[in-house]
């Protein structure tokens, strides 16, 4: 009897764990060196942040590998710089991605087989891709690179059906140079675009805001900034950013 009751006790709890798993709204933690994920079920948005310049580092899979399926988009704040290998695999609902200039290097595989991806854009400062960063990625018809110099890259970054029926857009400087260049040039359809990477500052960019207030995730007000954990701030511009610490 006592056996069975023991048993009983352990099948509530783990039904209890797996409830708690599948209802949390969002999630997060640390990737790396002054770098923070944060992940919202409702929205399907996952956010790659740091205040300082943050570099991608973590131990066997990303660590929001387990929502890799319901993964709708993907944003970088702050001086994001290195984007690790297979870090956004498999997030089959994918359909766009935009890599900021901060980045310099994409890892391997980090995008492969992110069957729903139709654009991407590579920031200016993108130097390294590694092997196989886009290889799966069928449904691509965008490909936007703002670096001037072609990155060196192998012919197997993209698959054969990106090279066959997407658009690659490169600075109208580096055209001659990028349909010469090994990868690059596989592409059937490049294209010479102005401007690709001209900034525009607006005067929200250069507003001083101010911290009004702080919130816990499910929406309470708090009367201070918390030592620890995961907050969200209110500014009086009405932007809010969500903060792991």
């Amino acid at each position: 009897m006592y056996k069975k009751n023991k048993l009983l006790i352990f099948m509530l709890a783990i039904m209890s764990l797996s409830a708690t798993v599948a209802n949390a709204q969002y999630d997060g933690g640390k990737c790396g060196l002054d770098l923070s994920w944060f992940y919202d079920s409702t929205t399907g948005k996952l956010d790659i942040s740091t205040d300082f310049q943050g570099y991608m580092h973590y131990e066997g899979e990303a660590p929001w590998h387990y929502y890799r399926n319901n993964i709708i988009s993907v944003s970088f704040e702050g001086d994001v710089r290195s984007i690790r290998d297979g870090a956004f695999a498999q997030c089959s609902r994918l359909t766009s991605v935009v890599i900021p200039n901060s980045v310099e290097s994409i890892g391997f595989g980090v995008f492969a087989d992110c069957t729903g991806l139709t654009s991407v854009t590579i920031g200016s400062s993108v130097t390294s891709i590694g092997d196989y960063a886009f290889v799966g990625c069928t449904a691509l018809t965008h490909v936007i690179n703002n670096q001037y110099e072609p990155q060196v890259i192998d012919t197997y970054v993209f698959s054969p059906e990106t090279y066959a029926n997407a658009t690659l857009y490169v600075p109208v400087s580096s055209y001659s140079e990028y349909i010469t260049a090994t990868g690059w040039q596989n592409f059937n359809n490049i294209q010479p675009i102005e401007n690709l990477v001209d900034m525009k500052v607006s005067e929200e960019d250069i507003m001083v805001v101010q911290i009004v207030s702080y919130y816990s995730l499910s929406g309470q007000k708090l009367p201070q900034e918390p030592q620890k954990g995961m907050y969200i701030i209110l500014y009086d511009n009405g932007k809010t950013k969500k903060v792991i610490k």
